[in-house]
């Protein structure tokens, strides 16, 4: 059982690492597909995509969708992949409400605290990103009747 921990952590650890533009909008893509009710990744068309970055380290990339709405994916997979979505209203960067702001700070204060204390990921946390890395097991609610 010890020995079965060891290998799971170590295994943790390990996968632990940066996000790129790539997987960041492949997982971008999934969570449309599944909080869309769509099931697919048919409408996730992208007007453009904001990467929110300090010394040069990737912290947050905004999705911001074609027609209207945006993703928020964190620059590091030991973050939940889901920080924050829309398809009501566009994520904006500029002159933000002091809220926005604070939420955008405390984003940034996980990535960052996650890429300083080098902790491993929770089991969650590690289900979540393959699940939205791979696409398998999304909770499709269509409401079709």
């Amino acid at each position: 059982m010890k020995i079965r921990f060891i290998i799971i952590l170590t295994g943790c650890i390990l996968m632990a690492a940066p996000v790129d533009l790539n997987k960041a909008q492949r997982v971008a893509g999934n969570i449309y597909a599944e909080r869309s009710n769509t099931g697919v990744m048919d409408g996730f068309n992208l007007r453009s995509v904001d990467i929110i970055d300090e010394n040069a380290v990737n912290l947050l990339y905004a999705f911001q969708l074609d027609s209207e709405g945006f993703i928020l994916v964190p620059g590091d997979d030991r973050v939940q992949p889901l920080l924050a979505y829309s398809f009501e209203s566009n994520f904006i960067l500029e002159n933000v409400p002091t809220n926005v702001a604070w939420m955008i700070n405390a984003y940034k204060g996980m990535v960052q605290y996650a890429l300083e204390s080098d902790e491993s990921s929770t089991e969650k946390v590690n289900a979540e990103w393959e699940k939205y890395n791979t696409g398998n097991g999304l909770n499709i609610r269509n409401r079709d009747i």
